[in-house]
C-alpha cells in the first residue's frame, strides 16, 4: 500500500454506504408501488360504482319504456281497452280470437314484471322502484280474467317469479 492511499476499509465502507442507499431507494420504490396499487384499487372501485349506477339507469329506462308500450296498447286502442275490460270481467264470454288476444296481452304484462323482478334480484333495479312495481303487479292480478291467464300459464315463468306471484295473490 502507498503512504498516500486510503486503507481498504474505506473502500468497503463506501460499498456498504452505497448498499444502504440502494436499500433506501428500494424501500421508497416499494412505498410508491404500494400507493399506486391503492390508487388503482380506489379508481377501480369508483369505476365499478359508476358502471353499476349506469346499469341501473339503463334498466330503469328500459323498464319504463316497456311499461309505457304496454299501457299504450290499452290507452291508444279502444278495441284493446274494451278487450281488457271484457276479458277481466268474464273471460269465458270472450270469443276464441279474443281469448288469444287477451291471453297474449296479459302474458306480455306478466313477462314484463318477471323481467323487472329478476333485474331487482340482481340489484339492477332499486328497492323503491320494485316496491311500486310489485304493487302494480298485485293490482293487475286482481281481475278474474288476468288471474285465470296466470293460473293457466304460470309454468311458463321462472319458479322464483311464480313464488312471488303466489305471495302477492295470498295478500290480495
Amino acid at each position: 500500500m502507498d503512504a498516500g492511499s486510503e486503507p481498504a476499509t474505506t473502500d468497503i465502507r463506501s460499498i456498504g454506504e452505497t448498499m444502504i442507499n440502494w436499500d433506501a431507494i428500494g424501500a421508497g420504490a416499494e412505498l410508491i408501488a404500494a400507493v399506486a396499487v391503492i390508487a388503482t384499487l380506489v379508481y377501480l372501485a369508483v369505476q365499478i360504482r359508476q358502471n353499476t349506477q349506469s346499469n341501473q339507469n339503463t334498466a330503469i329506462q328500459t323498464i319504463s319504456g316497456h311499461k309505457s308500450e304496454w299501457l299504450s296498447l290499452i290507452t291508444q286502442d279502444s278495441e284493446v281497452a274494451a278487450l281488457a275490460v271484457k276479458g277481466n270481467a268474464d273471460y269465458e264470454a270472450l270469443t276464441v280470437e279474443e281469448m288469444l288476444r287477451f291471453t297474449t296481452l296479459f302474458m306480455h304484462f306478466y313477462r314484463l314484471y318477471e323481467t323487472q323482478y329478476h333485474l331487482y334480484l340482481n340489484s339492477a333495479v332499486p328497492n323503491d322502484l320494485w316496491l311500486g312495481s310489485s304493487q302494480t303487479l298485485q293490482f293487475g292480478l286482481q281481475g278474474p280474467g288476468a288471474r285465470l291467464v296466470w293460473d293457466q300459464n304460470r309454468e311458463r315463468f321462472s319458479p322464483s317469479f311464480q313464488t312471488l306471484v303466489d305471495e302477492l295473490l295470498a295478500d290480495t
